[in-house]
């Protein structure tokens, strides 16, 4: 009986030992403060809705001006998470993302964020999370001297110019994403992460090299963009 007892005695200790190793050496636990900071590359599609001065309507004083395009982005990310539990997290989120469209258009934006992560698969070393980032998104976007003719001042649209002109809407995001962390020391790693970010945005507005004007109907821009950025992780 005696043998039985410490057999049992052993196990138990060597049970509560496991536990607690494997537990300390997790690479995602409670009351750890991570930063993440990279860069990486979006790929997607945007569409524009507003109406304009069409002076080739024949009678018609207004059309709307509707287009898709392809988008490409460099994007710069940078996320600050505080581990509330052992598998969930809380943080901030900012993004800066450089686009490119197929009309040869540019524009950037700067979105700023919370977010919730949920994190599982946790190793000594490397970890796998996936979250929701949702928050505010301020957009400039400048379309060229080839677009600018034909617009009508005097119907407060686009004044005629011989530059571009830039619509600065502002709206909200969601992006949903799926990610690991990889640590080479017990503070620093490096981190890849996937997501899709919704983006919509309103404005009545444009701005142009003679002002800034109000225009006929809202400008609404809509991006829909494959996210896929890397870089290094620093825990504390």
């Amino acid at each position: 009986m005696k043998k039985i007892i410490l057999v049992l005695s052993l196990l138990l200790l060597f049970f509560n030992y496991s536990t607690s190793f494997a537990q300390s050496e997790t690479a995602f636990k409670r009351n750890n403060f991570i930063i993440n900071g990279g860069f990486g590359v979006g790929f997607g599609y945007s569409y524009q809705n507003y109406t304009v001065n069409n002076f080739y309507s024949y009678g018609n004083d207004y059309s709307l001006d509707f287009r898709v395009h392809y988008s490409v982005a460099g994007i710069f990310p940078v996320t600050a998470e505080y581990a509330i539990s052992n598998k969930f997290g809380l943080g901030v989120a900012y993004q800066h993302g450089s686009y490119v469209n197929s009309y040869s258009n540019k524009s950037t934006n700067n979105n700023f964020g919370i977010f919730g992560a949920f994190h599982f698969a946790r190793r000594e070393k490397i970890e796998l999370y996936t979250r929701l980032i949702v928050g505010y998104s301020q957009l400039s976007y400048t379309e060229g001297e080839d677009e600018s003719q034909g617009y009508d001042a005097t119907d407060s649209y686009v004044p005629n110019t011989n530059n571009s002109f830039t619509f600065k809407p502002t709206g909200g995001y969601a992006k949903p994403s799926f990610g690991m962390r990889l640590y080479f020391t017990k503070h620093l790693g490096m981190f890849a992460d996937f997501g899709i970010g919704v983006y919509s945005y309103n404005t009545s507005q444009v701005e142009t090299d003679k002002g800034t004007y109000d225009i006929n109907k809202r400008f609404h821009y809509v991006l829909f963009n494959g996210e896929l950025t890397a870089g290094l992780a620093v825990k504390f």
